[in-house]
């Protein structure tokens, strides 16, 4: 939003002071996700384009002289040019360590669903009427076109290298997209119509109608409802937080008892010994690698070794469905210590009490 309010000043007022700002929160923007460069540059570019193609066909008409390069648009020029800094740092920040790392994409488990709602189906709809008015030159190409264009270009990227789940808070640029044309709506329809006489009482209050309107349809259609996520995300720390503490204190205990405590986890777990799992007081921490069916201790003794689980050792899913662990528990016999729900998602502690040869 501060970019875009920037770019706007900017293209009103060409001052000094908004061509450093937009550069400013672009420059910044960029790094905030690995698409959202495309919601920095795509407007810049297709400003850019539009004045290119405007120019050329006013000089098909009007001149012989065409010019080969747009003096008027320095803003444009340095925004695109974001687009190598965005590809070097992308080189050395990311490309170069994963690789050498040998980690998978973050993506190898996305479920590359495609989820939508009202506001996106507002947002076509709209965005459709402005295209419509420019193919039939009865408007013209402009800063809210340019977002748009940006916008179905960070959902549709979304939806193939992750999942477009309009709900998410990985929507929420495309979203905000949606809302400014919501508001553009409601103005040329209510504000520049032919309604102009209409009290602003009125207008207060039939936006608000209108609102609610929207808000309340979104509600009853969308299968994942402000109401359900807040419930959703209540459940999942309450689970997620009860198992931690549980294994926290088993581990303990069998400390204590003079035993080594050896916690086997599947490595898709949101919990590793960078995040939050190094507080408990294990031996080793396992993870069970699906893709290689092998089970590599990460930290604690013998780390970076093959490791075969052992009568005694813990198996633990606590951010995952259960379905997670299934894997690691062939051929195991064991007990379990404690889960939080029969559900599929739930916390689940279990030790191993004998091998199956």
């Amino acid at each position: 939003m501060l970019y875009i309010n920037a770019y706007l000043l900017h293209l009103k007022t060409r001052s000094n002071s908004t061509f450093y700002a937009t550069l400013l929160w672009a420059l910044i923007g960029i790094y905030i996700k690995d698409i959202a460069i495309l919601l920095f540059i795509i407007p810049p570019a297709s400003i850019w384009a539009a004045n290119t193609i405007n120019i050329r066909h006013k000089a098909r008409h009007f001149s012989h002289y065409l010019p080969s390069f747009n003096r008027g648009q320095p803003l444009e020029h340095w925004l695109c040019s974001l687009s190598i800094v965005f590809i070097t740092s992308y080189i050395i920040l990311a490309l170069i360590p994963s690789s050498y790392a040998s980690e998978g994409a973050y993506n190898a488990n996305a479920a590359f669903n495609i989820v939508l709602d009202l506001r996106f189906y507002l947002f076509a709809l709209i965005s459709t009427v402005r295209a419509i008015g420019i193919a039939k030159k009865k408007t013209h190409f402009h800063l809210l076109d340019a977002i748009n264009i940006s916008g179905f270009a960070y959902a549709f990227a979304l939806a193939a290298t992750y999942e477009l789940n309009t709900s998410s808070y990985l929507a929420l640029p495309f979203q905000l997209i949606a809302t400014i044309n919501i508001a553009w709506a409601w103005i040329a329809i209510v504000e520049k119509g032919s309604n102009q006489n209409i009290r602003e009482r009125k207008k207060n209050i039939g936006a608000a109608l209108a609102s609610a309107i929207v808000i309340g349809v979104d509600h009853g259609t969308a299968k994942n409802t402000f109401i359900n996520n807040i419930s959703e995300q209540k459940f999942k720390q309450s689970y997620v937080q009860l198992t931690y503490e549980k294994l926290d204190e088993v581990s303990r205990t069998i400390r204590e008892s003079g035993d080594n405590v050896n916690i086997i986890i599947n490595t898709n777990s949101r919990l590793s010994a960078h995040r939050h799992l190094n507080r408990i007081p294990y031996t080793s921490l396992i993870e069970y690698m699906p893709n290689k069916e092998q089970f590599i201790v990460k930290d604690g003794a013998h780390k970076r070794s093959n490791y075969t689980p052992k009568v005694g050792d813990l198996i633990a899913n606590l951010d995952k469905t259960i379905s997670l662990i299934e894997p690691i528990l062939k051929n195991l016999e064991t007990d379990l210590i404690y889960q939080h729900n029969p559900s599929e998602r739930t916390g689940v502690i279990r030790r191993i009490t004998a091998i199956r040869q």
